[in-house]
């Protein structure tokens, strides 16, 4: 019984400050007057269209221990501005639902977080839009306690009533070529990148690797507060004329410093991570998608083997937001990302994921554009050498091996370089050749012989041919002009008679070229 006494007594409490009266300032009209002369916080801030300007790619040699490498390089300039704010936790002291921020300081990023000094509030009422309806309450003097308390009353209040947040869950991955780059790509502020996050993104890889981020986003609800009529309306009537004044010569407050406030907060969990892999980026693109198909059906099973063997492979690292790290690598790994967004969390242990701010004198949203240069690289290791190619020129048939005076052959065969067939016919496509004639070859025969810049000497070629006459249409059996092995060779172009049962008259060439970027 004292249990619901207390619980009643609540309810009497949040019904008595929901009621309080609207007290306005004194000086409203000249507070009002005052902000209307301020800048559009678009101008403020500098806030620009979302591009993309990428340059020439360019040719550029590195190394990489003691790999030389050839590159292609492009720069590019990554222009974006994100529409919520996301930090990782960095911050969030600062950013309670309604308070009072200075702008430059939010301009600025990480480690320039001001609050805007001002407690004398008017009240406020606060909204949460939990997906079976809302739910609200009017706080007066509000400050972060208060507004944190009565957000904490009604997740409990609808927590009590059976309320569970539904499968609200969406990702995106992104190619990392810069931590700052990815941050944008996926939608957050890289200025605002903290050091869990960054270390997530920021991954150290060498040129066969690739390197793609996921972020993975569940929402269970989202905090609003409602937007005061005019700007002299976020104040009650103890906030003067003066103390605004008081604020601008302080340089809290003013033209060069827009005031903005904490709209709406997102409250839920944050999954990022970077998988690094020597497998291609749509391998791995691809081992990520599977594990999210099982996470939207509801499937509880692991990934295949070959998703596993990737991700094992895999250098991972992760950045978890209401959730646990260790928890995530592992489920990472397993592929099993269902195990991890389906187990059941408690209403109450959904944090604050994201945040949108406001510009105080309109209401208009306080955006950040950022603007990022990065390098996209991909490179190959530089083999340096000679290329020899070997080419036949003729193949001129000087004896058929045929008995009495028939001069012509039904040739077919192969002829086979270091392994590799560089020309073959079937015996049922037989080319008829007389003596003196060549064969016809629609292109040269040819094959090419790889080396390294310190074998400056003929590499051991191994030319095989296979000559055969079809005598079989007239009742004969087939006869061997040429069969066996060659391998004397030298730069050059060569003639060379060819002797088995019948004899060939082979005209070959031998070149000899550098290739590779010249050594420094």
């Amino acid at each position: 019984m004292l249990k619901l006494s207390a619980i009643s007594l609540l309810l009497l409490t949040a019904l008595k400050v929901s009621a309080a009266p609207f007290d306005p300032s004194p000086d409203r009209s000249q507070i009002n007057d005052y902000f209307a002369t301020l800048p559009d916080w678009d101008k403020f801030a500098n806030v620009q269209s979302s591009s993309t300007v990428k340059g020439d790619i360019k040719n550029q040699e590195t190394s990489q221990g003691h790999v030389q490498l050839d590159c292609s390089v492009q720069d590019v300039t990554l222009m974006d501005t994100p529409k919520e704010l996301v930090t990782f936790g960095t911050g969030s002291d600062a950013f309670w639902l309604g308070a009072l921020l200075q702008g430059k300081g939010y301009v600025d990023g990480v480690g320039g977080f001001k609050p805007l000094p001002i407690w004398d509030r008017n009240d406020q009422k606060i909204t949460v839009d939990f997906l079976n309806g809302k739910s609200s309450s009017t706080i007066c003097k509000p400050d972060s306690g208060n507004v944190r308390d009565a957000i904490a009353g009604l997740v409990s209040h609808a927590k009590s009533g059976g309320y569970k947040p539904g499968a609200n869950i969406h990702y995106k991955t992104v190619e990392v070529n810069s931590a700052e780059s990815a941050a944008l790509n996926l939608g957050f502020g890289a200025k605002y990148l903290t050091f869990q996050a960054k270390t997530a993104l920021d991954v150290q890889r060498n040129y066969t690797e690739n390197t793609i981020a996921a972020y993975f986003v569940e929402r269970a609800y989202t905090v609003d507060v409602a937007m005061p009529k005019t700007p002299a309306d976020f104040f009650n009537n103890r906030f003067t004329l003066q103390d605004l004044k008081e604020q601008v010569r302080f340089g809290r407050l003013g033209p060069d410093n827009l005031p903005v406030f904490v709209s709406s907060i997102s409250y839920g969990r944050v999954l990022l991570y970077s998988v690094t892999s020597s497998a291609s980026s749509s391998d791995i693109r691809a081992t990520i998608q599977a594990s999210y198909n099982g996470l939207k059906l509801g499937v509880d099973t692991n990934l295949d083997i070959k998703h596993q063997k990737l991700l094992s492979e895999s250098k991972i690292s992760v950045a978890v937001i209401g959730g646990n790290r260790d928890a995530a690598i592992s489920l990472i790994r397993d592929g099993n990302l269902n195990s991890f967004f389906s187990q059941e969390s408690a209403l109450e242990t959904y944090v604050p994921i994201s945040y949108t701010l406001r510009s105080i004198a309109n209401g208009n949203l306080a955006a950040v554009s950022e603007t990022t240069r990065y390098t996209v690289k991909a490179c190959h290791p530089v083999r340096r050498g000679y290329k020899w190619t070997f080419k036949i020129v003729s193949l001129k048939l000087t004896d058929p091996s045929e008995p009495g005076n028939d001069d012509t052959a039904e040739a077919w065969g192969d002829i086979v370089l270091n392994g590799q067939y560089i020309w073959s016919v079937k015996k049922s496509r037989y080319q008829s050749i007389k003596v003196g004639q060549n064969v016809n070859f629609s292109k040269p025969p040819k094959a090419t012989v790889i080396t390294d810049l310190s074998e400056d000497i003929s590499p051991p070629f191994s030319l095989y041919l296979n000559f055969i006459d079809d005598d079989t249409w007239n009742g004969g059996f087939d006869d061997t002009i040429v069969n066996g092995n060659f391998t004397e060779w030298e730069v050059g172009t060569h003639t060379m008679k060819l002797r088995s049962e019948g004899e060939l008259l082979l005209t070959y060439s031998i070149t000899k070229e550098k290739f590779g970027t010249p050594q420094k």
